[in-house]
């Protein structure tokens, strides 16, 4: 019997000896959430995956549980599966073993539509234009900053970046298409060359040059559309909208622009503030020409830096602020007409205006530094004769100041002169005209900021102010049929019919593809 029992206990004590010593399961140190972090639109699904493990980094199986801050926006089931709701931020949460991850989910609204945002473009060759992307949702909202991709339809033409950079190689015509998942939308843009036969600078930091197939380019500062193409803060290359009208003539006025369609009525775009855009006081700023409400086909076109006046048959009507505009309120929303304003041709400045009618030049406005000419310092709504009994056939108003050429061809400058800018030889300002010095007859003349520009019978550009007490030769500058003056930059154009600028680049107003300021004059991109 004791044998039998000791035979069993030994038996017994040999199996328990052959199994594996008894262990606890690894701890849980650490859950890992895979993505890290999501950002969907609504209606979205995304399947997230938890990954345990122990602080040897060894896999622990134990069950996981997920949990949405937020229902409202996104929920979550028991096997991950995220699907969202409502725009909004929202973590999702995994939990097991006492401990809990969560990774941040940001969730836009669903983009329904897709829109290239500067539209069909004309590029000058030579140059580029970053293009962007906007998207809208289901209740119209415009929604931007969502990663897009970019295609040109031919890249030896126009070729365009990851980011949207569009660069004209060559004169052609391209498809710009971009993606955002399903959706795509396409522009058409033209890489074009040019033959400017008119240039018009404003006196703040944008540049517009009217083709001679009728296309008004513009380049420089755009930050409320001046340069008719949106959602671009400024350009140095010449660009225009391809859905724009073809114009006349076009006038650059301080942060908007004004032009004639050839049968005489108007459009501008850019600023709207002070009444620049002629359109009303409920007109917003836009790069979209906006139709101004004139009676008759307007000629003599002209802007300034707050107002524009025209040639409506006989008189002159003006929009703007005042008494600039020719009225005593602070602005004409829309144009009204100038009193005692019949005038053959115009002149717009900053905060005055002025007009010749049979060789007698007037002038109205702002009068702080005698810019008037008429023998006092004294504001006026109503024009008023330049004294002396000139003869003029050109006039051109800078900041505080005022030139014109006579019959002859001589140049008459008056009002503010302390940085030398009347020619006069002195520093000195002056209440009426006095004569240019040097005895140079001109058949172009301009005014900017401080400063005078001419352009002789012999085509030489002369320029006086900043310093130069007297008419200066333009270093570097081709033989010239006109000239124009910005605030701090300078365009021209050649005899040979090219169009040139210098000076302040820091918005691209010289139009020569980069934002370098020259000191001589550089070829604007896209002429042959």
């Amino acid at each position: 019997m004791w044998r039998r029992h000791a035979a069993g206990a030994l038996a017994l004590f040999a199996i328990v000896a052959c199994e594996s010593p008894f262990s606890l399961p690894p701890a849980l140190k650490a859950i890992r959430i895979a993505p890290d972090s999501a950002a969907l639109e609504t209606d979205d699904t995304l399947v997230l995956s938890a990954t345990l493990a122990d602080s040897a980094g060894r896999p622990v199986t134990l069950p996981v549980y997920w949990a949405s801050s937020a229902e409202s926006l996104a929920t979550v089931s028991q096997a991950g599966m995220v699907v969202t709701r409502l725009p909004g931020s929202v973590t999702i949460s995994a939990s097991a073993g006492g401990l809990t991850t969560a990774i941040p989910i940001r969730i836009a609204p669903r983009i329904l539509s897709l829109h290239i945002d500067q539209g069909s473009l004309l590029i000058a060759v030579g140059g580029s234009v970053p293009f962007t992307a906007s998207g809208s949702d289901a209740q119209g909202e415009v929604l931007r900053g969502r990663p897009v991709a970019w295609h040109s339809s031919d890249a030896s033409v126009i070729s365009i970046s990851p980011e949207g950079l569009a660069v004209a190689l060559q004169p052609g015509t391209v498809t710009i298409t971009t993606t955002l998942g399903a959706l795509k939308r396409a522009v058409v843009v033209t890489a074009r060359t040019m033959h400017f036969i008119a240039l018009s600078t404003s006196q703040a930091a944008h540049t517009c040059g009217l083709t001679d197939d009728s296309v008004a380019f513009c380049w420089g500062a755009n930050d409320l559309g001046q340069l008719g193409v949106p959602a671009l803060l400024q350009s140095g290359t010449p660009i225009a909208s391809a859905d724009a009208p073809r114009f006349a003539t076009v006038a650059a006025g301080a942060t908007f622009t004004c032009a004639t369609e050839g049968s005489g009525t108007v459009d501008c775009w850019g600023s709207s503030a002070r009444g620049r855009l002629g359109a009303g006081s409920g007109q917003l700023s836009t790069a979209s020409p906006v139709p101004v409400p004139v009676t008759e086909a307007l000629s003599g076109l002209v802007s300034g830096w707050n107002h524009s006046c025209g040639l409506e048959g006989t008189a002159t009507i003006c929009w703007g602020e005042n008494p600039a505009a020719g009225g005593s309120g602070p602005v004409s929303w829309t144009p009204a007409i100038l009193d005692g304003g019949g005038f053959t041709s115009l002149m717009a400045a900053v905060g005055f205006g002025c007009g010749i009618d049979s060789g007698t030049a007037s002038c109205w406005g702002a009068n702080g530094w005698g810019q008037l000419g008429n023998g006092s310092t004294d504001a006026t709504a109503v024009p008023v004769p330049v004294a002396g009994n000139l003869q003029f056939t050109l006039l051109a108003g800078g900041w505080t100041h005022t030139c014109g050429l006579t019959t002859g061809g001589a140049a008459q400058c008056w009002g503010d002169g302390r940085s030398g800018q009347l020619g006069a030889g002195d520093t000195l300002s002056h209440l009426t005209p006095v004569a240019v010095a040097g005895g140079l007859t001109f058949k172009s003349i301009t005014a900017g900021a401080a400063r005078t520009c001419a352009v002789a019978t012999d085509g030489t550009g002369y320029c006086w102010g900043n310093g130069d007490l007297t008419p200066a030769p333009i270093s570097g500058a081709p033989a010239l049929t006109s000239i124009m003056l910005g605030d701090y930059h300078t365009c021209a154009l050649s005899t040979d019919g090219r169009a040139y600028c210098w000076g302040l680049n820091n918005r691209g107003q010289l139009g020569d593809g980069t934002f370098a300021d020259r000191a001589a004059p550089a070829s604007v991109l896209g002429q042959p």
